[in-house]
């Protein structure tokens, strides 16, 4: 934006809103204008959440508080990543994502998501892993049997 555009007296304000807020406003309507008026087809850009805008659908309070916000997000994708774990991070996102639908869910359908489960004893964790045929032998330390002698 060319030119400054810091001091605005001529700004009127309501009662109870700060001058701060006022010129947060007039500046946001200013930059909304110039951009939508602007000859370049790409200078939009996206949808960009806001406080002050005469577009109600993405004002902030006004949008969902969910995964829709990755809708209007790029669908490019980069040659020089690493692509195992952009999957690794993929599959943990969506499980971590059930895991939080697991928690609001309030009827108990949606089934528990194991990936998340306190950790517990290496015993344990066999014994659900190994097939019922197999039998492992447990070591056990000997015991004494002897009590201590008192004087």
């Amino acid at each position: 934006m060319p030119g400054y555009r810091g001091h605005c007296p001529t700004t009127k304000y309501d009662y109870g809103e700060t001058y701060g807020n006022a010129t947060q406003k007039y500046f946001q309507d200013y930059r909304s204008e110039v951009l939508s008026s602007s000859a370049d087809p790409y200078c939009k850009g996206g949808e960009f959440p806001t406080y002050y805008t005469h577009k109600p659908e993405t004002v902030i309070s006004n949008r969902t508080r969910n995964r829709d916000r990755w809708l209007h997000t790029p669908k490019y994708s980069l040659t020089n990543i690493d692509f195992d774990r952009k999957e690794e991070l993929k599959s943990f996102d969506k499980l971590a994502q059930k895991h939080r639908e697991f928690y609001v869910d309030k009827s108990g359908t949606l089934k528990k998501v194991n990936h998340f489960m306190i950790p517990t004893k290496a015993e344990d964790q066999i014994k659900r892993n190994v097939p019922l045929s197999y039998n492992p032998v447990e070591y056990k330390i000997p015991m004494f049997t002897s009590k201590p002698q008192l004087n």
